[in-house]
């Protein structure tokens, strides 16, 4: 009996190529150096009237720190010469 041999089947690619052959990695109408980056992803996202309600305010919690950064704390150093007082008297 002769072997059979079976055909080969082509290794699975992987999801970033299958991504890329698509252009699922791409802003639409861009090319290659258009590439949608994270922070354009996650507003997309909260702005998909088409999405879950949950998954849109967890998208809208990871873009926060990138589009409203918190304000640091400042701690003044230099020294008062004029009390609020004397700065009303001189507008009068």
């Amino acid at each position: 009996m002769a072997e059979t041999s079976k055909p080969k089947t082509p290794k699975p690619k992987s999801r970033s190529a299958r991504r890329a052959e698509t252009g699922h990695d791409r802003a639409p109408g861009g090319d290659a150096s258009d590439a949608l980056q994270p922070l354009d992803y996650l507003l997309q996202v909260m702005r998909d009237g088409a999405e879950t309600p949950s998954r849109r305010m967890e998208a809208a919690k990871a873009a926060a720190p990138f589009v409203h950064p918190r304000r640091a704390t400042v701690e003044h150093a230099g020294g008062v010469t004029v009390s609020h007082e004397d700065a009303l008297d001189a507008l009068d």
